[in-house]
């Protein structure tokens, strides 16, 4: 089994922000939205090439605007905030079984 654990390290990485906001529900009728975590992780975040960026589904294409790759499970909705730059995950592949990785489009927030 591959795993790239080794590659994520201090040289290849930097620290970003993951923001997460936990699932609502409803109280006594109304709706309370869930708390935000937040994290420092460290992600590769990278503007997509060219051939990437034809890859991908006609749904999300108009958004993408980079790619994060990360040892943390990502998934769709979750916030990346690089600097001063923030972004929202569109996509997520979860590689963490096999790879311990998780590769994941990212659109821009404004």
């Amino acid at each position: 089994m591959l795993n790239l654990a080794a590659a994520f390290n201090g040289h290849t990485t930097t620290a970003v922000t993951h923001e997460r906001d936990a699932e609502g529900a409803y109280v006594n009728g109304k709706w309370v939205a869930g708390a935000t975590t937040t994290t420092t992780i460290r992600a590769s975040v990278q503007p997509l090439s060219g051939k990437e960026y034809d890859n991908l589904p006609s749904t999300i294409r108009n958004e993408a605007q980079a790619k994060c790759i990360t040892r943390t499970a990502l998934k769709s909705g979750d916030r990346i905030i690089d600097g001063a730059t923030s972004y929202k995950v569109l996509s997520a592949d979860n590689w963490q079984k096999l790879g311990g990785y998780t590769r994941a489009i990212l659109g821009a927030l404004r």
